[in-house]
């Protein structure tokens, strides 16, 4: 067992103590979690300009259809060795990720154009317009908690409840 016994039955007592009271304060207090949100959010990080190298489109599809025959031969020789080991211990589950494997590599040495007409089909944009200028919106996620503390603070109190029964069942 890779955590030791003696750290479980710790370890659930103070997380359900903690939760318990964390509960306790969204749900009687929200005053103090409105001036813990102010204190944390008055310090704001801008990540747009982290994100614009993610939002980069990157051509890859010539790369791999170019290159198809040899990532096919690779998928195959990959297919073979999971195979041969599957066979020694005899387990069914890799032999059918082999079988996957050596597809995925058949496809790619003989039919490399399905690979491109399957590329262009997945490079669309499923967003429509409408809804991406929606998902840019910030949202304000401490003012939600606030008016819907009492709910909040119920739904972490009982959790925090079960947690603890159920470190006292250990």
């Amino acid at each position: 067992m890779l955590i030791p016994e003696n750290f479980i039955m710790p370890f659930l007592l103070s997380v359900g103590i903690t939760g318990l009271l964390v509960g306790l304060i969204i749900a009687f207090r929200p005053s103090l979690l409105a001036n813990l949100s102010k204190r944390l959010n008055s310090r704001v990080i801008d990540l747009n300009n982290a994100q614009k190298a993610l939002e980069k489109t990157r051509e890859m599809d010539g790369l791999i259809v170019g290159y198809s025959r040899l990532i096919g031969v690779v998928f195959l020789v990959m297919a073979v060795i999971i195979f041969i080991l599957a066979m020694r211990v005899n387990v069914s589950f890799p032999t059918t990720i082999a079988i996957l494997i050596s597809a995925f590599g058949l496809i790619f040495v003989f039919k490399p154009s399905t690979l491109a007409n399957i590329s262009t089909s997945l490079n669309k944009n499923v967003i429509p317009p409408s809804l991406e200028d929606s998902l840019d919106k910030e949202m304000d996620f401490d003012s939600w908690v606030v008016k819907n503390s009492k709910l909040i603070g119920a739904i972490i109190v009982v959790l925090s409840i079960i947690v603890l029964v159920l470190a006292a069942l250990l």
